[in-house]
C-alpha cells in the first residue's frame, strides 16, 4: 500500500510575507550545510521568527536591539549555550539575505554575544585565590560576576547559567543594586574591574564578595564596614582599616591583605 506524507512549509510567516528573494535566500540558506546543521538552522530561525512575529515585526523593520531582546530571551528560558548557539545562526541568515538583496543592513552585525568561560572554570578560579571553605561567599561572587560573562543581569538567566536557586540570586542582586555594586543602568561599580594594583583587586572584590553575601556594607563612597553590629570590636577594627586602605592610599601590600582576609570572619 502506498504511503502518504503530508509536508508543512516551515518556512515563517516573516519571511513569506518579505518577498521571493527573501524567501529563496531563506531557504537556500537552510538547506546548506549537513542535515544536523540544516536541522539545527531551521529550529534556531524558526524560533526566532515566531518570536519576532508576536512583536508585530516584519523583516524590514527588525533592529539590533530586537536582536539584544531576543537574545536576553532565550537566557532566561533556554540558557547561555542556547542563546549563543542561535545568535550565530541568525546572525549568518541574515548576512544570506543581505547578499541576496532581501533586506539592507544585517541587524545582527553589530549585536555584541560571546561565548561565557565555562561556569567550573570560574569557580575553581575563585576557590583557588579566596579558598575552598567559604562555598556561600564563592557562589555570591559567582553571582556578582556573572554579567560579565553572560552580558545580562537577569536573575533568571544567572540562575540558568551559574545552577544557582532563583530564589538566592534573587536575593544576592537585590544586596547588589542595594549596596551600588550593581547600578540600575546595567553596570557594575567596583575598583576590581580596573585597578592595576593585584592587591587592590584582591581585597576589593573579596570585600563586594563578601556584600553580595550579606556580611559586609558598602556605602556610596566605596567604604566598607561589617553588616553585624555586635560583631566583635577586633574584626570591626580591621574593617576599619581596610576601608582607609582601599580609598584613602590606594595601595596595599602583601602583609595587609593577608590581614584583611581575616575580616571573612
Amino acid at each position: 500500500m502506498a504511503r502518504h506524507m503530508t509536508v508543512r512549509n516551515t518556512t515563517p510567516s516573516v519571511i513569506l510575507l518579505a518577498g521571493e528573494r527573501a524567501r529563496t535566500s531563506y531557504r537556500e540558506f537552510i538547506a546548506s550545510g549537513t542535515p544536523t546543521t540544516r536541522g539545527q538552522r531551521a529550529y534556531a530561525a524558526r524560533r526566532f521568527f515566531k518570536w519576532a512575529e508576536k512583536e508585530g515585526l516584519l523583516l524590514g523593520t527588525i533592529e539590533r536591539h530586537h536582536i539584544t531582546s531576543f537574545h536576553r530571551y532565550l537566557l532566561d528560558h533556554h540558557g547561555h549555550a542556547v542563546a549563543i548557539g542561535s545568535f550565530l545562526f541568525i546572525r549568518n541568515l541574515f548576512v544570506h539575505l543581505v547578499a541576496a538583496g532581501a533586506i539592507d543592513t544585517n541587524p545582527a552585525s553589530e549585536a555584541i554575544m560571546r561565548s561565557a568561560r565555562p561556569l567550573q572554570t570560574i569557580r575553581t578560579a575563585l576557590t583557588e585565590e579566596f579558598g575552598g571553605d567559604g562555598e556561600c561567599l564563592i557562589n555570591a561572587m559567582l553571582v556578582m560576576i556573572s554579567p560579565l560573562e553572560i552580558l545580562t543581569f537577569s536573575p533568571k538567566a544567572i540562575s540558568r547559567y551559574t545552577h544557582l536557586p532563583l530564589s538566592w540570586v534573587e536575593t544576592t542582586a537585590a544586596r547588589l543594586y542595594d549596596q551600588g555594586i550593581w547600578r540600575h543602568n546595567e553596570s557594575i561599580r567596583c575598583e576590581w574591574l580596573d585597578s592595576d594594583d593585584p592587591g587592590l583587586e584582591y581585597v576589593s572584590l573579596l570585600l563586594d564578595g563578601m556584600v553580595a553575601l550579606g556580611s559586609v556594607v558598602r556605602d556610596d563612597e566605596l567604604r566598607y564596614s561589617l553588616a553585624d553590629e555586635e560583631s566583635p570590636k577586633h574584626l570591626a577594627d580591621q574593617s576599619v582599616s581596610v576601608r582607609t586602605t582601599i580609598r584613602e592610599t590606594q595601595h596595599v601590600t602583601e602583609r595587609e591583605t593577608t590581614q584583611a582576609i581575616i575580616v571573612r570572619g
